[in-house]
């Protein structure tokens, strides 16, 4: 069911409780009025739900699983002016496709999750993207999690990044991961499981000024990862088992 008038409204809200849903949401994305679309998924569906039915007026996409049904996504080169992409809530959401954010261009903004991803997504291409949310979801092919510069680097207008409680857990972080991201200000890796940051992860994030590495591993940190931070202003290293020793007094006089 439509809920909204499609002649005056620039978001469309579909209710999906059919298997068959390709000429409904057609309908609705072919509407040059309506740039956003909402996909509240009650139902299961006839294989993969593509999104080639999808067309480049779209620039608002947010897909909810209402029912923790499985549903596999794919095709995403019809929608190269999306702006914003919203994905998952009841964890049976898997994009299996490599290619799966290869097309979004212009994206602003992508907030997953409980989602099962094939493994951490390559998107240092997506060179307008501002904010990414990774949340409760899941690296499908990934037993050993790392994160490396084809992943966010590069991304200059990257100003939020968040990698929070996925499966597995985080276990590092290369030095040139964060490469590039100059005007990130937000850094939120909390419920991970990463041992060691290199005091070179933030030397290209000068303007940083909130970052979380709560509940993970850390036993050490170098006080030269906190240097030419000049806005650092917040961080949280609870529930971290670190040794306490000479090395870390710093971290007591700052």
């Amino acid at each position: 069911s439509v809920r909204e008038n499609l002649k005056h409204s620039t978001t469309c809200v579909i209710n999906i409780k059919q298997h068959s849903v390709s000429q409904l949401i057609g309908g609705c994305a072919n509407n040059n009025n309506i740039n956003g679309l909402v996909l509240n998924i009650n139902t299961s569906l006839d294989g993969p739900f593509s999104l080639d039915i999808l067309t480049d007026n779209i620039f608002y996409l947010d897909i909810r699983n209402l029912q923790a049904i499985p549903v596999n996504i794919t095709a995403t080169k019809n929608i190269p002016n999306l702006r914003t992409l919203a994905i998952g809530l009841q964890g049976n959401f898997s994009i299996t496709n490599s290619s799966f954010f290869y097309y979004f261009l212009r994206i602003e903004k992508i907030n997953i999750y409980n989602t099962m991803l094939q493994s951490i997504p390559s998107l240092s291409h997506l060179h307008t993207l501002t904010y990414l949310g990774i949340q409760n979801s899941v690296f499908l092919n990934s037993p050993n999690t790392q994160i490396e510069e084809e992943f966010v680097g590069g991304l200059y207008q990257l100003k939020y990044l968040q990698i929070s409680n996925p499966s597995p857990p985080i276990s590092s972080i290369s030095d040139l991961a964060l490469r590039g991201l100059s005007s990130l200000a937000t850094l939120m890796l909390d419920y991970n499981n990463i041992h060691s940051v290199s005091e070179n992860l933030l030397q290209y994030s000068h303007q940083l000024n909130s970052l979380s590495l709560c509940h993970n591993n850390i036993t050490y940190l170098h006080f030269r990862t906190f240097q030419q931070l000049p806005f650092l202003t917040w961080i949280d290293m609870t529930d971290n088992p670190f040794n306490c020793s000479c090395d870390l007094q710093w971290m007591y006089t700052a």
